[in-house]
């Protein structure tokens, strides 16, 4: 047989020859069914293990970033519970009873000096703004 005169009819009679009308079928039926396997797959499967791989990746970053965010809040945490001591001995508008008499007196000479009459000093009673959130919701 050569090589270079080869032509399409012979190919054909040789298979033809090799096998029968079954082996044919089987073999196209075989081909077919890859055929149309690789179809499927690529038209319905593929998108849909493309979107979960998306997902997943998107997924284990997002971990990350919780591992990172769950760091920066301990970290936050021992900052607040160290500086807690200094913003409340700094913020504590007198620390004794000398300074609350000191700025009565204060009051009273720049009253005086202004031409008024301090008549009476009445201390109300303090409500931090979470309180004051709570009654405003026991009203309603």
């Amino acid at each position: 047989m050569d090589l270079k005169n080869l032509s399409v009819s012979d190919i054909k009679e040789k298979i033809v020859t090799f096998a029968d009308k079954k082996t044919l079928i089987k073999f196209g039926i075989g081909f077919g069914s890859i055929i149309v396997f690789l179809i499927i797959y690529y038209m319905i499967l593929s998108p849909i293990v493309e979107e979960k791989k998306i997902k997943l990746s998107d997924m284990n970053s997002k971990k990350v970033e919780i591992q990172d965010f769950t760091k920066v809040i301990t970290k936050s945490k021992a900052k607040i519970k160290k500086l807690r001591p200094i913003f409340e001995k700094s913020s504590a508008l007198f620390h004794s009873k000398e300074e609350v008499e000191g700025l009565y007196d204060s009051l009273s000479k720049h009253a005086g000096v202004n031409g008024l009459i301090i008549s009476e000093i009445k201390k109300k009673e303090t409500n931090t703004r979470h309180e004051r959130k709570e009654k405003k919701k026991e009203k309603r």
